[in-house]
């Protein structure tokens, strides 16, 4: 009997010590949460602060999002992605250069890799020499390469918010994983559209809201300090986004990863084409 005892009251120490131990790491995160929402509160200017946090944490980048992009396989949904890509393709938000090894260069006439982060862009380009080194760099096959390097092939430090290239000058424009990092996506987004020729593709995957209305609300809570320590936020709403620009019309989309990771393709409608519905 005392052995059966000692079973329940160890079983009890073990739950008190587990709840403690929970309620503590919850109060921690809690004031974690709430002073950073404080914090940027203060900050005047948020678009030049988000600008900073994005240069601060370009080195370190991909190793802090390792993990994700193993468990959420965001690999393999950007070669899917970049399959669509052909013709003359701008990417904004092209950070470290994770989607540039699988772009198929066979369909792709000319590229842009746009990013208003001068540190992100020196990743990329560093990333560029590890993936010639390794015969990996897709570009580096194509036979305009090497002679009219700058024309087929540039990385550029843009803020995609006011793009200085044409309207209707690609026919694809890709966006991955960076939507959520804009101050401001709705005005992005416009740009994307308006660079991109009608009947082009607009190609997106991005984070935004899941499947699960508490866990966005959790989401939408610790928006801030994501904001202040990783330069994103994770409860986008994709398709309120691209409503909001309208003149789009959806060729696929799906959900993936407890429906927050966002994978759209997109056509841009002429302008006799711009009264069709774009919700599918």
């Amino acid at each position: 009997m005392q052995i059966f005892q000692g079973l329940s009251t160890g079983r009890l120490m073990f739950q008190a010590a587990l709840g403690y131990g929970t309620a503590t790491y919850l109060s921690y995160r809690y004031n974690q949460i709430t002073k950073a929402q404080s914090d940027l509160r203060d900050i005047k200017d948020k678009k030049l602060f988000l600008h900073q946090v994005h240069d601060k944490v370009a080195e370190g980048y991909d190793e802090m999002m390792k993990v994700r992009e193993f468990s959420n396989k965001t690999r393999k949904y950007r070669k899917v992605v970049l399959s669509y890509a052909t013709g003359d393709v701008l990417e904004c938000g092209i950070g470290t250069g994770n989607s540039l090894q699988h772009y198929n260069q066979a369909q792709i006439d000319s590229f842009i890799g746009v990013d208003w982060s001068s540190n992100m862009l020196a990743q990329s380009f560093q990333k560029i020499d590890e993936l010639k080194l390794e015969d990996k760099f897709p570009f580096g096959k194509h036979p305009d390469y090497h002679e009219k390097e700058k024309q087929y092939f540039k990385l550029m430090q843009v803020d995609c918010h006011q793009m200085p290239f044409k309207d209707d000058q690609f026919d694809c424009v890709v966006d991955l994983f960076s939507l959520q990092s804009y101050y401001d996506v709705d005005v992005v987004f416009s740009e994307m559209k308006r660079v991109c020729k009608p009947g082009g593709q607009i190609l997106i995957i991005s984070r935004g809201l899941s499947y699960f209305s508490m866990y966005n609300k959790y989401l939408q809570l610790k928006a801030a300090k994501d904001l202040l320590d990783s330069g994103y936020v994770e409860h986008l709403d994709v398709e309120k986004v691209i409503e909001n620009v309208g003149g789009i019309s959806l060729v696929h989309k799906e959900r993936k990863n407890l429906g927050m990771t966002h994978v759209y393709i997109l056509e841009v409608q002429s302008d006799k084409e711009n009264g069709k519905s774009v919700r599918q």
